[in-house]
């Protein structure tokens, strides 16, 4: 009916005006909303240009490196201390020779020194597993050590002889070559062995520095002395293979 129309419409009516007033309030919500997103995202944009500023900053840290702590390390003999004060430091030294302190000999390494101070301490650090001989350096050891082996590792080209060291080639060459490099300063007598050099200089001067513990007698060269201590010893080295008769001497063999 028409009243029942109109009542119906009266309260959809007053239904209407009841639910308008909670219409600002969503809008205000999601308004809030916005604004707090709108916040955050100005946020995180500050962030992000602070964080691609300070990648900037590293970049031209990286570009332009720490000098460093120790320059002396690096070559350089100079330390800027301000802009008109520079510190020269001295170029490191280096040794290139060493002295004996007990009888002045130079060598031009400390290894080297240190094996010819063995000399005046009478060490002997380097012995033979065979016979125990003992020596100054590991080299004579090793050449001694050939005489117990066989080993002679240096050959003559002429005639193929060989050597347990190479100075006793060079001598044994000059057979071949008949080169004498030693020569007497009084009356130019030219010798191949520096030994035999020394042995004739006695004539010259009467020097006779090897001398016998038991009688006193002197003699030029070590071996001629060596030979005399067999008197006193009755040493006899040389023995005949035929009769079994025996000699100091090997020339009397």
């Amino acid at each position: 009916t028409d009243d029942e129309q109109l009542l119906w419409k009266q309260e959809r009516s007053s239904s209407l005006d009841e639910e308008d007033p909670e219409l600002p309030l969503i809008k205000e919500e999601e308004e809030e909303q916005f604004i707090s997103e709108e916040g955050d995202q100005l946020e995180m944009k500050q962030e992000t240009d602070a964080f691609m500023v300070t990648e900037d900053d590293q970049e031209k840290t990286d570009s332009n490196p720490e000098p460093s702590e120790s320059p002396v390390l690096e070559g350089s003999t100079q330390i800027q201390c301000s802009d008109s004060v520079t510190v020269q430091l001295d170029s490191p030294s280096h040794e290139t020779s060493h002295s004996c302190e007990t009888c002045g000999k130079v060598f031009t390494r400390r290894a080297y020194l240190k094996a010819h101070m063995r000399i005046h301490t009478g060490e002997k650090s380097y012995s033979c597993r065979f016979c125990g001989r003992s020596y100054f350096q590991k080299s004579d050891l090793t050449v001694h050590m050939r005489k117990h082996t066989g080993e002679k590792p240096y050959a003559c080209e002429v005639c193929g002889k060989g050597f347990i060291q190479s100075s006793d080639l060079t001598i044994h060459t000059r057979t071949h070559t008949g080169e004498k490099p030693f020569s007497c300063h009084v009356c130019q007598t030219a010798f191949s062995h520096a030994h035999s050099l020394t042995h004739h200089m006695s004539r010259h001067t009467g020097e006779k520095p090897h001398s016998c513990d038991m009688c006193g007698k002197g003699y030029v060269q070590r071996s001629d002395l060596t030979v005399h201590m067999r008197k006193h010893t009755g040493e006899r080295p040389y023995t005949c293979k035929t009769c079994g008769k025996s000699f100091s001497r090997c020339n009397y063999l």
